[in-house]
């Protein structure tokens, strides 16, 4: 997967006018992710994955359940902190998945501020 990047004037516009609606611990993940800082994630673990092919992560319907139970316990998550400790107890494989679901939710977000620019 290639590293996400913003343009000066997207960062510029979405800073003076915001337009999503996360909450302001999520817009600080999605920012940083923006800039490659994957503040989630151990930096080896990022690295090993950005190498691989993450597409059959994705597709693997047997881990959706796994899956959701992750993303329902970081959502419930008070800080950035408590998040780090759930990613970093799932075994490597789970790492790798919530990894490949992040990059994906991290496009499909980058795509839908980028069309409220528009």
């Amino acid at each position: 997967m290639r590293s996400l990047s913003v343009s000066l004037s997207e960062s510029i516009l979405s800073q003076s006018a915001p337009l999503s609606s996360l909450p302001p611990l999520w817009e600080v993940i999605y920012q940083e992710a923006c800039r490659g800082h994957h503040m989630l994630f151990r930096r080896s673990d990022v690295e090993r994955y950005e190498a691989e092919d993450l597409g059959a992560y994705w597709e693997d319907a047997e881990l959706s359940d796994e899956l959701e139970v992750t993303v329902l316990k970081l959502v419930g998550c008070a800080d950035l902190q408590a998040m780090v400790n759930v990613i970093d107890a799932l075994p490597e494989d789970g790492r790798k998945t919530l990894y490949a679901f992040y990059r994906r939710a991290l496009w499909m977000w980058r795509h839908y501020v980028k069309a409220r620019l528009h």
